[in-house]
């Protein structure tokens, strides 16, 4: 049954628009690189990361980088979770303490032939989220940026992917950004990617990420009106898929920064914590940590 549409010009609990944070009482990391590091700051609540490219990322990458994550740090990163006894959802499952879920955007074949073994190895279950209208092409949204281009994954790698119990959501069906479309061409590429991707693999497509992170009220009304029971934002906080289930937040897994300006970020954030932790009065530092809007 499709869910219905909410009116978000009502007193709705909206978090600010990407890019923009309300100051409250709960930080959080921008960014996520190891369990250690995030639990650190985070303790043991519960988390979605977010993952794009399963590759080492090339020399002329650029600003890309962010988005590429080598196959054994990857694996590192699942390895860690297993033997802190962190479970792995889907989505729907109930968030606890120690849970933590694992979401691929645009769909890259490396997906496919680099993370899903490593998955299976360590028994762990994922969601990749589609762009329904290039399966099997290429990331042409990603060239128009100066980003390299990647093969994305075909029907038959995401019959694969759903018959060893992964899940899929929708991701539009061309990847734009929906704030810069209108209504009826945004309604055509939520509704679209939905229908699109039910038909060819039938299976339901509960789930929805937003391209590029970027949302409006009408936007998230749009969503709502299409059936989905839940959306991902690209918000760095907590996974608490019930406080706002079309605005759920996720944190960026990535490489650790090696540029100047984000090492001497992430010192500054850890002899802050560090004074912090051992003089209870002093004040952070700055860096490595994140203001973030809770969602009532």
């Amino acid at each position: 049954m499709a869910a219905p549409a909410r009116n978000l010009k009502e007193k709705d609990s909206l978090p600010p628009r990407q890019g923009f944070c309300q100051k409250n009482t709960v930080s959080f990391p921008l960014f996520y690189t190891s369990l250690r590091e995030y639990q650190y700051y985070a303790g043991e609540t519960p988390v979605a990361l977010m993952y794009h490219h399963l590759e080492r990322c090339p020399v002329t990458c650029g600003p890309a980088r962010a988005l590429f994550v080598s196959p054994k740090r990857f694996e590192r990163q699942l390895a860690e979770l297993q033997k802190a006894r962190w479970s792995v959802l889907l989505p729907g499952d109930t968030p606890q303490s120690r849970s933590l879920l694992l979401t691929f955007d645009d769909g890259y074949q490396s997906v496919f032939t680099q993370a899903f073994p490593i998955l299976e190895r360590y028994r762990m279950r994922a969601i990749v989220f589609l762009v329904a209208g290039h399966l099997g092409n290429r990331n042409l949204w990603d060239a128009r940026l100066g980003y390299p281009e990647r093969r994305l994954m075909s029907k038959e790698e995401v019959l694969g992917w759903i018959g060893a119990g992964h899940a899929i959501g929708a991701h539009t069906i061309s990847h734009p950004d929906l704030c810069q479309l209108s209504r009826k061409q945004a309604r055509e590429e939520i509704c679209g990617s939905k229908k699109a991707l039910e038909d060819r693999f039938g299976v339901p497509v509960r789930y929805f990420a937003y391209p590029y992170g970027r949302w409006n009220p009408w936007v998230v009304e749009l969503v709502a009106e299409a059936g989905f029971e839940g959306a991902f934002t690209v918000h760095p906080g907590p996974y608490q898929p019930a406080s706002h289930p079309l605005l759920i937040n996720r944190l960026a897994a990535r490489p650790r920064p090696r540029n100047v300006p984000s090492y001497w970020k992430g010192l500054r954030a850890f002899l802050g914590a560090h004074l912090r932790k051992n003089s209870p009065g002093n004040e952070p530092m700055g860096g490595g940590r994140h203001e973030i809007p809770v969602i009532r």
